[in-house]
């Protein structure tokens, strides 16, 4: 039987609402699950990995500005792009954070493999928040550093 989406469908569309952004500050996070794909970045194009985080709480520094619970940690889109081609290519950083951070054997192991093993690992992120480019009253959870969850 196929689900019906209608009532999704025929909601009022001022009823939905960004989810919070959270603090500047240090978060503890879980990869959640990556994905790959050509984004467009204004002037310059390529491909990147999207690495997906579910923050699970704050640290110290983030929860002195404002404290947030849970559901809203959840909410929230902490998600950050490592591109592998182009003038700036981060596949390096990527490695980084499985061999350094999350202490994770990669010897002999494609791309794909290494992403699925840092899937559901602790981790701690510090973001800042960045203007968008075209709307400079929207803003970002701009991930910064992916640092070992005990740092």
């Amino acid at each position: 039987m196929a689900k019906d989406f209608s009532k999704f469908l025929t909601a009022k569309i001022d009823t939905f609402e960004a989810p919070p952004l959270p603090p500047i500050g240090h978060y503890f996070a879980t990869i959640r699950d990556w994905k790959i794909g050509e984004k467009n970045y204004g002037e310059r194009k390529g491909v990147v990995v999207t690495l997906n985080f579910t923050l699970t709480s704050q640290d110290e520094d983030s929860r002195e500005e404002q404290e947030l619970d849970e559901a809203e940690l959840r909410k929230a889109l902490a998600a950050k792009d490592y591109g592998l081609d182009g003038d700036f290519p981060q596949g390096h950083v990527l490695r980084a954070i499985a061999e350094k951070t999350l202490q994770l054997p990669t010897e002999g192991l494609d791309l794909n493999e290494v992403l699925d093993a840092m899937k559901g690992h602790e981790v701690k992120l510090y973001a800042e928040h960045r203007a968008d480019k075209n709307d400079s009253e929207k803003f970002y959870f701009d991930i910064k550093k992916v640092l070992p969850a005990n740092e």
